[in-house]
């Protein structure tokens, strides 16, 4: 007398999902496999080696590497300030990061994949400012306006109530080495684990910027 197998529900399940799974793995593409974890990403290609600013922050230790470029580095070209060209070379922004493109990451691993750590101009930092009487001399006519963006003339004698706080070597203060400074990354222990960098710079709203960068490894250098 023939014998008839019938499979429990549990057993069927367990075949439909390997029977899924084996068509899944099927019609991936060659180029879709994982990336093997000792290769490093081709996404990091896209920024090789680039020379260093005196000056700016290059934070090194442990296994987050980045640059911080203050507003008064010696290398403002790439800030991409829209004032580069006003007041004898006025940027509005700092960086953090390599460059502002969102396709280029940081200088760490798993970052090397686009879109995980940054996203488009997400390293620049600005600083805007509001004084309710307005800025003396910031109305239309003054060079920086147009370029700061700024539109509001409800300020006193039409200035405008809102600017980006900016950095020029023509700023009042920008000859005073302790207002305007930059001191290179340096390691505080001797076991290396912990770096800072340090800068300052003076603005167009009459504040000035101070920066201190801590980095912290927990492995010894």
């Amino acid at each position: 007398m023939p014998r008839h197998t019938v499979a429990s529900p549990s057993a069927a399940r367990g075949a439909a999902c390997a029977a899924a799974a084996l068509v899944g793995l099927a019609a991936l593409a060659p180029g879709a496999a994982a990336q093997p974890g000792r290769a490093p990403s081709p996404r990091l290609n896209l920024l090789g080696p680039q020379a260093e600013t005196p000056g700016d922050g290059y934070l090194t230790g442990g296994d987050l590497w980045n640059t911080l470029k203050p507003s008064n580095t010696d290398e403002v070209t790439r800030l991409g300030s829209p004032l580069a060209n006003v007041g004898g070379g006025t940027v509005n922004r700092m960086l953090f990061g390599s460059r502002a493109n969102w396709q280029e990451p940081g200088g760490q691993w798993p970052s090397g994949y686009p879109y995980t750590n940054t996203f488009r101009n997400s390293h620049f930092i600005l600083f805007p400012a509001f004084k309710a009487t307005g800025w003396p001399g910031f109305a239309a006519g003054n060079p920086l306006r147009t370029p700061d963006g700024s539109t509001d003339t409800k300020g006193a004698g039409g200035t405008s109530r809102f600017m980006f706080a900016s950095y020029s070597p023509r700023v009042p203060g920008a000859t005073d080495a302790a207002r305007n400074y930059k001191r290179p990354a340096r390691y505080t222990d001797a076991s290396r684990t912990h770096l800072v960098y340090e800068a300052g710079w003076p603005t167009t709203t009459g504040i000035d910027f101070k920066v201190r960068a801590h980095q912290f490894t927990p492995n010894e250098q």
